[in-house]
């Protein structure tokens, strides 16, 4: 479902500094878990958790002036040793090895095209951010899932 995606450049940076024992100035920390998002629009390097937020389907309508809930919120998935959520895939990739399910919409999410992962339901810090292999309508009642091994991650920059 999902193409290849990569780690943004704080990401990157926070490894190798990680990878040659250096502390960092913001006092990184693996983080425990992650939230996988959906976007209408592609992230670039320069985003962050909070200003996805800007490209993900919206949390709520207003319908007869009463506010509706879509149904979309970010889907966590653990990063802790031992939880198999994800699995090496060649050098300096990873893949995730089980399903990646949004709740049903109560409503339309619109287009959907990309994916990011962030350290928070909300806001965080931007990780990785990729394309879909195809743009998605997500309508009412339509569940919307990454199957297994359908969300790759590489720690190489993309060109272009």
């Amino acid at each position: 479902m999902a193409r290849g995606g990569t780690l943004t450049a704080g990401a990157r940076s926070l490894m190798l500094s990680s990878l040659l024992g250096h502390t960092t100035s913001s006092g990184f920390a693996p983080p425990q878990r992650l939230y996988v998002a959906l976007l209408r629009t592609p992230a670039l390097d320069s985003d962050t958790g909070t200003t996805i937020e800007a490209k993900e389907p919206v949390l709520t309508v207003i319908e007869q002036g009463l506010t509706i809930l879509t149904g979309y919120e970010r889907v966590e998935i653990s990063t802790e040793p031992g939880s198999g959520a994800w699995m090496e895939s060649g050098i300096g990739g990873a893949v995730n090895t089980a399903g990646i399910n949004w709740p049903t919409p109560e409503r339309g999410w619109g287009i959907i095209s990309c994916w990011a992962l962030s350290t928070g339901p909300t806001g965080g810090a931007l990780v990785a951010y990729g394309e879909l292999l195809e743009q998605v309508q997500v309508q009412q009642g339509n569940a919307v899932a990454i199957v297994p091994g359908g969300l790759r991650i590489s720690i190489e920059q993309r060109s272009g």
